[in-house]
């Protein structure tokens, strides 16, 4: 059976599914800086590690700038920088090691734990 998933309306595909979708395409026009905001949030757990991976894979690949926005400190890991916000401020910026290490803010302290 031949695999029709490419004619699959978006509401057919599964939560990871959209997440590599739109991940994927952002490749697509050559840009410098992609802008993913809550990329992870889905409820299956089992597809934080994939839509991870894929976008380390195209930040090395196509060598281009990710701004990732996540209420997850699970993806910390795939971050050079960090800054933490809280009611709209940054709270603490940092290499993503030093906040996990060293977290100055009572919000950091409380979800960035190792």
């Amino acid at each position: 059976m031949e695999d029709d998933r490419a004619r699959w309306n978006p509401v057919q595909l599964s939560g990871g599914q959209r997440q590599r979708v739109a991940s994927a395409r952002a490749p697509v026009l050559d840009p410098e800086l992609v802008v993913r905001d809550e990329a992870i949030s889905v409820p299956d757990v089992s597809v934080l590690a994939p839509v991870l991976n894929l976008l380390d894979d195209l930040q090395r690949e196509f060598d281009v700038s990710l701004l990732f926005l996540s209420h997850d400190p699970s993806s910390r890991h795939i971050a050079d920088r960090v800054c933490v916000i809280r009611d709209g401020r940054v709270v603490q910026a940092a290499d993503s090691g030093a906040v996990l290490l060293a977290p100055e803010h009572p919000s950091t302290r409380g979800s960035w734990s190792p």
